[in-house]
């Protein structure tokens, strides 16, 4: 039955049947339908609160210049972060974080490039940034040319309705 099946009044000798008082009944919480909805609500207020700082925690991380592999480990969580918001956006406010992380990620490959331009996770971060930038333009074409095709259609209908008369 859930969380509405508690209904004092559906057991009316209830108090008879345990030996309590008439008084329980009167003690019992009920728990209403809007109460019910305004938790969830405060719950996830909160929980969008707590993924807005962890977002944003994460997309200005800072780095440790003397450090190369702290630098590898924030790009790569930054990597993950810019990964997961392009895939499936759990939430409204994660594009800007989004575009904040991608640019220190960026910072990130100028910065262990002039501390270790020897090190292999360069040219990998290199490739994921390319690679999500090509899905960009092709994505940016594909809307472009699906655009221009129902233009054309549209103009191809006009100018078959423009020679019926």
């Amino acid at each position: 039955m859930g969380i509405f099946g508690q209904d004092v009044n559906i057991n009316v000798n209830r108090d008879v049947n345990n030996g309590k008082d008439k008084d329980d009944r009167a003690k019992a919480p009920v728990i209403t339908r809007a109460a019910v909805r305004q938790q969830r609500k405060l719950e996830q207020e909160a929980h969008n609160r707590e993924l807005d700082r962890q977002y944003r925690e994460l997309a200005y991380a800072e780095y440790d210049i003397n450090d190369p592999k702290q630098i590898v480990h924030t790009m790569t969580q930054l990597a993950a972060l810019v990964n997961s918001c392009r895939q499936a956006v759990p939430v409204a406010f994660a594009k800007p974080y989004q575009e904040a992380a991608l640019s220190n990620l960026k910072t990130g490959i100028d910065l262990l490039r002039s501390i270790d331009a020897t090190n292999p996770m360069i040219a990998h971060f290199e490739q994921t940034i390319a690679a999500w930038e090509k899905q960009d333009r092709d994505r940016s074409n594909t809307i472009a040319l699906i655009i221009m095709a129902i233009i054309f259609l549209f103009l191809m209908l006009f100018l078959y309705k423009v020679n019926m008369k």
